[in-house]
């Protein structure tokens, strides 16, 4: 009996099928559909694609008939002034602080 490269190539085929399903399986979460038609997207999907309450996803069938789920990018005018907390004052020139202590202690005993 003579070595089958046809048969060879079906087991590596079926052994990498394997692999990749149950990689997709480990991967899998699972979420039910309400009456009002939401979905709670799993805390493990929320937390791979980085998401955050009040963020938006975009839901598109690809070419496998698959749905996919893909985090919206926000645009620049959605995030302007979303630092403006931290926002640092000018900094002060030693001669400013100087007056300020000089006018402080005036003003407190005088």
């Amino acid at each position: 009996m003579g070595f089958d490269i046809h048969l060879f190539q079906y087991y590596l085929y079926v052994r990498n099928f394997k692999h990749v399903m149950r990689e997709s399986v480990m991967n899998a979460a699972i979420s039910t559909l309400t009456t009002k038609g939401q979905v709670t997207i799993p805390k493990s999907v929320r937390d791979s694609l980085h998401l955050l309450s009040g963020d938006k996803v975009e839901f598109f069938l690809n070419d496998q008939d698959e749905i996919v789920i893909k985090p919206v990018t926000k645009k620049a005018a959605e995030v302007a002034g979303m630092l403006s907390k931290y926002k640092q004052p000018a900094p002060v020139s030693i001669d400013e602080m100087n007056q300020k202590i000089k006018q402080r202690i005036k003003d407190r005993f005088s």
